[in-house]
């Protein structure tokens, strides 16, 4: 799902997700991502990270990580849900996708073809909800 926010212009994919998340330890990967130029990952690296060469990766990094814990603060009952919000939990944790769907009780290729694409696809979503500045609309 492509969702385009008064969000600096940059449009946020699951794709785009998908890419931080598996480079969230590598400062450089994260670097490269066109999320980082999201307001509130540039505001953030202007507080917290000023004047750091590794700033907006390391505000990129804390962005990705607070809607995470923010999905799971907000957990549904609905085990699908609980189950996408679980995986991005131990994913983000460096746990691999093994052990993951150990935990998860599923095999392997029921977390790559459908339970990882729709954790994804909910962050992409929810990254994109909370990045709109106040009062801006989001278009289509």
């Amino acid at each position: 799902m492509r969702r385009r926010a008064n969000n600096g212009g940059v449009v946020i994919t699951a794709k785009q997700v998908a890419y931080c998340l598996k480079h969230l330890q590598d400062g450089t990967a994260l670097r490269r991502s066109a999320l980082t130029r999201l307001p509130v990952v540039t505001r953030l690296a202007a507080e917290r990270y000023r004047g750091s060469y590794w700033g907006q990766a390391s505000a990129l990094r804390d962005v990705l990580l607070e809607t995470c814990r923010r999905l799971e603060a907000g957990m549904e009952a609905d085990p699908g849900v609980r189950r996408v919000v679980t995986f991005l939990k131990l994913y983000t944790s460096e746990t691999s996708v093994s052990q993951i769907a150990r935990q998860l009780a599923v095999n392997r290729t029921t977390v790559y073809r459908f339970i990882m694409p729709d954790a994804f696809a909910l962050l992409a979503e929810e990254l994109a909800r909370h990045s709109v500045p106040q009062g801006a609309t989001k278009g289509s």
